[in-house]
């Protein structure tokens, strides 16, 4: 049986519609093991190539594991050009643990947040530190490790203050401007070039309509002057 237009369409949309031995972009969909071999109609089994590669490949046996290995290969490739975040991001779960992946030449960062420190205290106390570490030693790595007292529910759990904290604020916000990020409960390697703060504080908003306020002020701002 031939495959279904379903697993047609998932196969070009993995090799992003290009045929993944010669990057064409006119393909079909073919079996990698034919159909007369009981091939199964799968998408492992299943490979999208143009014309002339599948006269290279299509019937040659001695062949198939070569193009099953370009085929994942294209598949990686094309993954991580489209999902580079998801990709490269090496997280692990970390409580109790100090598993901090740096650089020899890291300056190590440890900031203490205790029970009486909020949210906006706590980012604040962090994105100060963060920043003036980035004007004294700009060109050197940072590994910036978190530790929270108390500030546990009912379950045992982080409260609502440091869950935002560690998987809004520190991982979105904060890990571009440091080489590792240690917090209790996972710890982040940054996979891209550690970058340095430009602003000095941090402002943080209650919602979306008070941003837009404050930057359309500070635009007006600038033109004025």
């Amino acid at each position: 049986m031939p495959f279904s237009e379903a697993i047609k369409l998932e196969v070009k949309k993995k090799s992003d519609f290009r045929c993944v031995v010669c990057g064409m972009p006119i393909v079909e969909i073919h079996h990698i093991i034919p159909q007369e071999e009981n091939g199964p109609d799968k998408i492992e089994n299943a490979v999208a190539l143009c014309a002339h590669c599948h006269n290279i490949y299509g019937g040659n046996p001695t062949k198939r594991e070569e193009l099953i290995r370009l085929r994942d290969m294209a598949y990686q490739r094309i993954e991580e050009k489209f999902h580079p975040q998801e990709q490269f991001i090496k997280v692990e779960k970390a409580e109790g643990r100090y598993k901090v992946v740096k650089q020899k030449e890291d300056i190590v960062l440890k900031c203490y947040i205790s029970e009486k420190e909020d949210f906006e205290q706590a980012a604040t106390k962090i994105y100060q530190l963060i920043y003036k570490m980035g004007k004294r030693y700009p060109e050197i790595g940072r590994a910036l490790i978190i530790e929270i007292q108390g500030h546990r529910n009912a379950e045992g759990g982080y409260d609502r203050d440091m869950f935002e904290l560690q998987f809004e604020f520190l991982t979105k916000c904060i890990l571009p401007f440091v080489h590792v990020l240690h917090m209790p409960l996972i710890s982040i390697e940054n996979p891209k070039e550690q970058r340095n703060l430009e602003c000095e504080k941090l402002m943080i908003f209650a919602n979306e309509e008070e941003m837009k306020k404050v930057d359309y002020e500070l635009h007006n701002l600038q033109e004025e002057n």
